[in-house]
């Protein structure tokens, strides 16, 4: 009897089922993926707030008031001004000569977050986002 040698070294059957395993894995793998990216560019949102708190309080001491315009805090624009990589933009909502209130909002791909779309911080130091269901946003 003759024995048979396989050519190949894999069936086409075989190769159907190594595809449809790696097709699984990365209908699992990439919405994980995707939540740990947008987690780690709302980092963006919070730096720059702190930076602008920062500036507002070191203006508050010059100048013995909070300001509403950006640029005198540092930032390219009076309003709306983006941060570093223009995910988020910068407004101050509320500014008098004892408190203030910005707000970072998503822009362009952040946008889609569903969890953490604005950022804000006061002159309390109180931080908090919108709509953060699950409370995990700062």
């Amino acid at each position: 009897m003759r024995s048979r040698k396989r050519v190949l070294g894999v069936t086409l059957l075989e190769l159907m089922a190594v595809v449809a395993v790696v097709a699984i894995l990365g209908l699992i793998a990439v919405p994980g993926y995707r939540r740990h990216v947008q987690r780690a560019q709302r980092t963006e949102a919070k730096t720059a707030l702190l930076l602008a708190a920062a500036n507002q309080e070191r203006f508050h001491l010059q100048h013995h008031r909070y300001t509403a315009d950006l640029t005198l805090l540092g930032f390219g624009a009076a309003a709306n001004a983006p941060t570093e990589s223009g995910r988020y933009v910068l407004n101050v909502t509320a500014a008098t000569a004892d408190a203030f209130t910005i707000e970072a909002t998503a822009v362009n791909e952040m946008a889609a977050d569903e969890e953490c779309r604005t950022f804000a911080i006061a002159s309390t130091g109180a931080r908090w986002a919108a709509p953060d269901p699950s409370g995990r946003c700062w």
